[in-house]
């Protein structure tokens, strides 16, 4: 080969490669911009909720002790109604028949009854005298004997029919609300089957929920500590019963209900199925906006103005039943960080350990936030995530 071609071509390859090494350079990606916040303790009152249902003080289905055509409603669904107020009327042309017809065989008992009184005052100085057999006195006593337990039957009867005959009127057991009436005028009633309307006392009212053995033992210790603690101020008597909890109603959008509650029934036992127990409180209802079967949150506090750790629970990451919260540290490099979470507190939850105050963690941007990798923290306040979530907007933006 020519040497002069040679080195010609040499040169060419390294002109080329000497371009592509002066060539431009792949960009470098900045690091992701996430939302953080710096994790202060806070004073706060720490509460458990509890999802229940609203059970009404007094509920009475009303039914029918006779049977019969009903013949007259005298209520309008919805009603408040007094107790002893007349509601429903059965026909009573039959017990009326059924009474006469008792009061009629209990006139002829009677007369049976007084034929065997004369018998015996008659045949009783004849036999003395030798008069008449042992035997026909005899009679005469036993006849008036089954004369006057057939009387005491047929008053017993003529009672009966007495009663059925008052029973086609039907009156409140109660004072209360009723609902709709199950059953029109004309329509045959049942005796003791046929509903025909459900009535109940709402003023008071109950709330039925269900808690773990778990809270239930923490629930207790808790009231146990502040017996003592009132006991050694001498606020209260050590001999005295533990005091309830106090507790609050949530409805429909967690809006506070106005008048607070007090536990009055801790079930016997806990459920073998289910490993709960039942609890109720008792709440004041003047309104009247407390109705049977309404769902609601039970919240009971446990502690007041404890010094404690909150982060936001769309923070925490769960992974094989362990959590995680990514902390922004040095150089503002992402670590995963284990903690241990206690109860939650509304939108927050607590965490016991794991998490130091002044730390910043990631709330909002996670799969953004890579352990090991650096990131862009944007600094909010709890604040601001409220105001986002309740605009629906995205947060201002706060010095770093």
């Amino acid at each position: 080969m020519d040497f002069v071609a040679l080195g010609k071509s040499l040169g060419l390859v390294a002109a080329l490669a000497a371009s592509l090494a002066c060539g431009p350079k792949t960009p470098v990606e900045p690091p992701p911009e996430v939302k953080v916040m710096v994790i202060q303790p806070r004073s706060v009152t720490l509460y458990s909720d509890f999802v229940g249902q609203v059970g009404a003080y007094q509920e009475v289905d009303l039914r029918s002790k006779v049977s019969g055509i009903l013949e007259k409603r005298l209520f309008q669904d919805g009603d408040l109604i007094k107790k002893g107020q007349l509601l429903y009327v059965v026909d009573e042309r039959p017990y009326v028949a059924a009474l006469e017809d008792a009061k009629a065989q209990q006139a002829q008992s009677e007369a049976s009854l007084l034929k065997a009184q004369m018998d015996v005052e008659r045949y009783t100085p004849l036999y003395a005298e030798n008069a008449i057999p042992k035997q026909t006195l005899d009679n005469a006593v036993a006849q008036e004997k089954a004369s006057k337990a057939e009387v005491d039957s047929r008053r017993a009867s003529v009672r009966q029919a007495e009663l059925n005959l008052e029973d086609c009127t039907i009156e409140s057991p109660l004072t209360g609300q009723i609902g709709l009436h199950k059953i029109d005028v004309g329509a045959l009633v049942s005796a003791g089957t046929t509903l025909l309307a459900t009535l109940s006392l709402n003023d008071p009212a109950y709330a039925y929920f269900s808690i773990s053995e778990q809270d239930y033992l923490k629930l207790y210790q808790h009231a146990l500590k502040t017996q003592k603690e009132r006991s050694a101020e001498g606020t209260v008597d050590p001999a005295a019963k533990i005091e309830a909890p106090t507790t609050q109603l949530l409805l429909a959008g967690d809006e506070p209900y106005p008048q607070l509650g007090k536990v009055d029934f801790i079930d016997r036992a806990v459920s073998p199925t289910t490993g709960t127990v039942t609890v109720r409180a008792l709440f004041s209802n003047p309104t009247g906006v407390l109705k049977p079967g309404l769902y609601v949150k039970v919240r009971i506090v446990e502690k007041q103005k404890e010094l404690v750790t909150l982060v936001p629970q769309k923070a925490v990451q769960e992974v094989l039943g362990q959590y995680f919260l990514a902390v922004v540290g040095k150089g503002d490099v992402v670590e995963n960080r284990p903690v241990k979470l206690g109860i939650r507190q509304g939108a927050d939850w607590l965490v016991k350990s794991g998490l130091e105050p002044g730390e910043r963690i990631v709330v909002e941007g996670l799969l953004k936030a890579r352990p090991g990798s650096p990131v862009k923290p944007d600094l909010v306040t709890e604040a601001d995530l409220d105001a986002e979530a309740g605009a629906g907007q995205p947060a201002p933006k706060t010095s770093k």
